[in-house]
């Protein structure tokens, strides 16, 4: 087998296995949530850490698929900004990590909107990156809205939004993984 060939299949591996690691970290940062409301701050702070790191990663392997790998980096970045500035604030209010949580939602969800079209017409992907965009610019206008993220009502809508995201990254990797074992290598 020939070097450009195994580059290829790798470069297709990565982007399966970051797709689904974004979903893992989503689905541990909802169940997170869920178990454990004092750490919340630390807990979305190391979640959007990892996710924009693991995007970042995705966006790196994308390079050369133009603005895909371009909103890729852009969404890497928000979260690790959103990350570092919760890491940041010494006296950090809920007010203040509901604006964070809420205006990185909606960043990243319409990054996620716009990749979305600009991947090609048959692509699943597109399905996936939409739904999953639309999930989190909702997440965003609900959480500005409501700024007392220690209600229920607030909580529970973050834990499914993480655990819903997560599973639309594992399906997307999934479906991923499964289109590249489909084509025919020439």
């Amino acid at each position: 087998m020939d070097n450009c060939i195994i580059g290829a299949e790798l470069a297709i591996d990565r982007k399966w296995g970051v797709l689904t690691l974004r979903g893992m970290v989503a689905i541990a940062f909802g169940i997170s949530v869920f178990l454990d409301a004092p750490q919340l701050t630390l807990l979305f702070g190391f979640y959007a850490l990892i996710l924009g790191v693991v995007t970042i990663l995705a966006g790196l392997n994308a390079q050369g698929e133009g603005k895909h790998a371009f909103y890729l980096l852009f969404e890497g970045i928000v979260s690790i900004a959103a990350s570092l500035t919760v890491f940041g604030l010494p006296t950090f209010t809920i007010l203040s990590l509901v604006t964070i949580i809420g205006g990185w939602a909606i960043i990243t969800g319409v990054l996620e909107i716009i990749t979305a079209i600009n991947v090609g017409k048959e692509s699943p992907a597109k399905f996936f990156l939409t739904a999953s965009g639309i999930i989190s610019v909702m997440l965003g206008i609900l959480l500005l809205r409501n700024h007392n993220i220690l209600d229920a009502a607030s909580r529970q809508l973050l834990e499914s939004y993480a655990v819903l995201f997560g599973c639309l990254m594992i399906i997307l990797g999934l479906m991923v993984r499964n289109a590249a074992q489909e084509k025919p290598v020439s």
